[in-house]
């Protein structure tokens, strides 16, 4: 069932292509942009997948924990409460 749902989650993930798109037309626009300045720097493409490979990690934490804790819930007791 685990197994089930991480292949799930993956496969939605791997679908959203806009973020492959949008990394190198951000990196061309602002390695253009930070030229103009009189002291240069350089953007290495760290800083764009580092976030990205973190927030996909609390994503797929969170998703899994509250997801495990549901199945793992005793349905008896939701009702009770409500």
């Amino acid at each position: 069932m685990l197994k089930n749902y991480f292949k799930i989650a993956w496969r939605n993930l791997t679908r959203q292509k806009g973020y492959s798109f949008t990394v190198p037309i951000a990196w061309f626009v602002i390695s253009k942009w930070l030229q103009s300045y009189a002291f240069r720097i350089n953007i290495h493409w760290t800083y764009f997948v580092l976030p990205f490979v973190t927030i996909v990690i609390i994503a797929l934490l969170t998703v899994s924990f509250q997801s495990i804790e549901a199945a793992v819930a005793n349905p008896v007791k939701s009702l009770r409460t409500e």
